[in-house]
């Protein structure tokens, strides 16, 4: 099948075209993480596994806060959120989203269940919070890290986050299922791994028909997990995706 231009949806920076559909576009949410134990910098002790609702101002935000978890760095992770452990509030699982990080080390796989949450605020007692950019300059600092792992485990955390990010904003969910069946690529040309490895004008030119047409692109892995959150999200939300305004739908953040 001959694909053109137009069987594709575009996006890199948050302020460009389809700005939206990025890591760092602005989309706060709120989510139920499990923490490793403190790491004696004179926070809150916490036992291993227990579960703390986090606000996430981006989608970026959520990703290195979930790699640190990972791995175990609850250090990065309180940077990354702006918050000390001190901070958090304790819940229970009787609600809401399963708690979707996994503790310290990769040995648990969580899945999230459809949420009907409220609009996200930002905690009491929040410290200014880093920037996007800022947070991936702490994800590499992550300790611990192993790349085998990483990788494995790299797109259900971006799976993931998304699935909270359209949840619980419901104008840039209703951007994304527009979008009806065309291929998100993330066209940036400094990532070939989350992107393609190159700009919008190129990746328009060579996205063609077949493998040989696309063969310099990179993997997209941020496009293809959004396809996959599109899907989930087009059967959670069947009315909004048939262009109808569900009842007593959302009343999320835009």
């Amino acid at each position: 099948m001959t694909k053109t231009p137009d069987d594709f949806v575009f996006f890199w920076k948050p302020d460009g075209s389809n700005g939206w559909a990025g890591q760092w576009h602005p989309s706060p949410f709120t989510a139920r993480v499990a923490l490793p134990p403190s790491q004696g910098n004179g926070d809150v002790e916490a036992a291993e596994g227990e579960e703390r609702d986090v606000y996430f101002p981006t989608a970026e935000h959520w990703m290195m806060a979930q790699k640190a978890l990972l791995f175990g760095d609850r250090e990065i992770f309180e940077r990354v959120v702006g918050l000390p452990s001190s901070s958090f509030t304790s819940t229970s699982t009787s609600s809401g989203d399963t708690p979707s990080a996994a503790g310290p080390g990769p040995t648990r796989s969580t899945r999230s269940r459809p949420s009907k949450a409220t609009a996200p605020t930002t905690p009491k007692g929040t410290r200014s919070l880093p920037s996007p950019k800022e947070v991936k300059a702490l994800g590499r600092k992550v300790k611990n890290f192993d790349d085998e792992t990483w990788v494995r485990e790299r797109t259900r955390i971006v799976l993931e986050g998304s699935l909270h990010k359209f949840r619980q904003n419901a104008n840039l969910r209703r951007e994304l299922l527009a979008t009806g069946e065309k291929e998100l690529v993330e066209a940036s040309p400094l990532d070939g791994i989350w992107g393609i490895g190159m700009g919008e004008k190129k990746g328009r030119e060579t996205c063609g028909s077949d493998a040989l047409g696309r063969q310099g692109w990179g993997l997209n892995l941020l496009g293809k997990a959004l396809v996959q959150a599109r899907a989930i999200l087009r059967e959670e939300f069947k009315d909004e995706a048939e262009g109808q305004v569900a009842n007593g739908g959302d009343e999320e953040t835009s």
